[in-house]
């Protein structure tokens, strides 16, 4: 089987790596073989192997550091990506955005602890690294960030859903 990913081009250079190495970390870690080529990255290898290997992929091509992207060949571990362009007009995306981040990034830096997830904000998207449980409390936070909540009211509901969390 293969699946192709598509990667911006100023990124290619980084799922290659210094001396092809990311690649060849990629394919051996993933079991799969990489084919570069003109934006896209086409892989190949057995279903299972290629979900894993794609999300690294993706993950890499989003901006996220190579040790962030290889935690997803972790069983446990989910990459998620929320295009917020498609939710909110794009006269606010930098105001809802910055919301997002905060002030010299403490807002993702505490979701990023107390969701014990790796965020990564772009101009148009937010991706995320972590449990599925944990990524469904950050799509909540990200809902009520958009839709106009206030930070100490997202840090309690996160604080409320990680307590229901350690219930189950």
């Amino acid at each position: 089987m293969e699946h192709v990913v598509s990667i911006p081009d100023e990124r290619i250079g980084r799922v290659v790596g210094k001396n092809g190495e990311v690649k060849k970390s990629i394919e051996k870690q993933g079991r799969v073989k990489l084919k570069i080529e003109d934006g896209t990255v086409t892989i190949t290898g057995e279903s299972l192997d290629i979900l894993n290997a794609k999300d690294v992929v993706k993950a890499i091509g989003l901006g996220f550091t190579k040790d962030y992207a290889f935690e997803l060949f972790n069983d446990n571990l989910q990459l998620i990506v929320f295009d917020v362009a498609e939710a909110i007009p794009e006269a606010h995306m930098s105001r809802l955005m910055g919301r997002i981040i905060g002030e010299h990034g403490k807002v993702k830096t505490h979701i990023e602890i107390k969701l014990q997830t790796k965020i990564l904000v772009t101009d148009t998207e937010v991706a995320g690294i972590g449990s599925p449980s944990r990524l469904q409390v950050l799509r909540e936070v990200l809902e009520r960030l958009l839709g106009g909540a206030t930070h100490a009211n997202v840090y309690k509901h996160i604080d409320r859903r990680l307590a229901s969390l350690d219930k189950i």
